[in-house]
């Protein structure tokens, strides 16, 4: 699902000097997942973009984000606790493999 709107990251932006954007995979109310590589690994990943839709704005370099009328992203908290939480379930079957989360850019990113 590739997209030129200025809500994703620029295709090549390497987030957390690991992750490698490639293109966007979807988009929900609360974030933006990529496809990106892992330059550590060589390994595909899904990278999912803490981007509250409508309140999120991207700032003018195309990466770091600023959110409407606040300092700081709302509900990051929530986002750090799903980080955790994704860390806690090692090679579970239905859920996606936990490799890092980190905060960047204004943001949270999960990978």
């Amino acid at each position: 699902m590739p997209s030129d709107d200025r809500a994703t990251l620029p295709t090549g932006t390497l987030v957390a000097n690991r992750f490698e954007i490639l293109d966007e995979a979807g988009r929900g109310s609360f974030g933006l997942t990529y496809r990106a590589r892992d330059t550590g690994s060589g390994k595909m990943v899904a990278l999912k973009e803490y981007f509250p839709l409508g309140d999120a704005i991207r700032s003018p370099d195309g990466i770091a984000l600023s959110f409407k009328g606040q300092q700081a992203a709302p509900d990051l908290a929530s986002f750090e606790k799903e980080a955790r939480a994704l860390d806690g379930c090692p090679n579970h079957p239905g859920i996606a493999t936990f490799i890092a989360a980190d905060l960047a850019n204004n943001t949270g990113y999960l990978a």
